[in-house]
């Protein structure tokens, strides 16, 4: 459950904060390119679509 609220939070992070900022205090420790962000909303697309489905955190 930590890992996910850590990918949440770094998504916060970058889209409201940008990547300037989400390089200064994320935890995240790969690659970070110019599509970082379209990586985090394929990763989170169930959760942003519908939070409270079981199916986001599978």
């Amino acid at each position: 459950m930590e890992q996910q609220a850590s990918i949440i939070s770094d998504y916060f992070c970058l889209v409201y904060l940008g990547l300037s900022e989400f390089k200064a205090i994320s935890t995240f420790t790969g690659i970070i390119g110019p599509d970082i962000k379209e990586k985090y909303n394929n990763a989170l697309e169930i959760f942003l679509i519908k939070p409270d489905d079981k199916k986001a955190f599978i």
